[in-house]
């Protein structure tokens, strides 16, 4: 029986609110789902997601609808007004993503560039791409999905509030955090991975991580990069296949 129990480090109390910081409470639901909630919204926005509102939150959630690696609602977010709470019920994932193969670091960077894609091409961005924000597709390997939309929001938007303890002094743009802002996340993330310090890293990685670092690549560029593409050699024509038909599907919502 305890053999076919997960680790203990995954195992979560269901209906349990789990306290998390700013106000966001995460329970775990018997069915598979999460409900979160964040309590006194607008005052959370000001101080963790400038630009954001309920609005904005549900057409994130709906571009993520339409990509495999970004999380998926299961009931579109909504504000309870009386009490100024979001509230939101999402499929549940597995444990954080942290390969330990190049193999399986070529996948995963595949799959942060698609969801960054996915938001960018439709004027939002991630905001907090971070590995703790990366998690696994629970019994599938090297499918991954990256939570905690509520961070997303416009690109462009300067940023007032406390830079957050995952970016450094070259995250913002001219002082707003715009696309190029989560592709260099991104390459932090990929930098911050176990296997950084531990393997030899191919030259097409190092040279990946290098354009990222410098800003100068954007997320459907970059998933027409080698690093990417060398995985899987139909990926490139794929891809933008697949941004043709996002593009196209919400091209009039914004």
């Amino acid at each position: 029986m305890t053999k076919q129990l997960p680790d203990r480090r995954f195992r979560v109390k269901f209906f349990e609110p789990w306290e998390r910081a700013n106000g966001v409470t995460i329970t775990f639901q018997a069915g598979g789902g999460v409900y979160k909630q964040i309590r006194g919204f607008e005052s959370w926005v000001k101080n963790n997601s400038p630009g954001s509102n309920i609005d904005v939150m549900k057409s994130v959630y709906q571009v993520a609808a339409s990509c495999r690696h970004l999380a998926h609602a299961i009931a579109p977010p909504d504000l309870h007004l009386k009490e100024a709470q979001y509230r939101v019920t999402l499929i549940a994932y597995g444990p954080q993503a942290n390969p330990g193969t190049i193999q399986g670091a070529q996948r995963l960077s595949q799959q942060w560039c698609e969801a960054a894609a996915a938001l960018h091409c439709n004027g939002y961005v991630m905001r907090d791409f971070r590995p703790p924000n990366v998690l696994t597709r629970a019994g599938v390997e090297g499918d991954y999905v990256v939570v905690d939309l509520e961070y997303a929001g416009p690109t462009g938007q300067p940023w007032d509030p406390e830079l957050p303890t995952d970016w450094d002094g070259n995250t913002l743009t001219m002082g707003v955090y715009d696309e190029i802002s989560d592709m260099y996340q991104i390459g932090v993330m990929i930098c911050s991975l176990d296997l950084w310090q531990t393997v030899t890293k191919p030259r097409l990685l190092s040279e990946f991580v290098q354009l990222l670092s410098a800003k100068q690549v954007t997320a459907s560029e970059a998933l027409c990069h080698r690093w990417i593409a060398s995985a899987n050699p139909e990926y490139r024509t794929a891809f933008k296949s697949r941004l043709l038909i996002i593009n196209s599907f919400f091209g009039d919502a914004h």
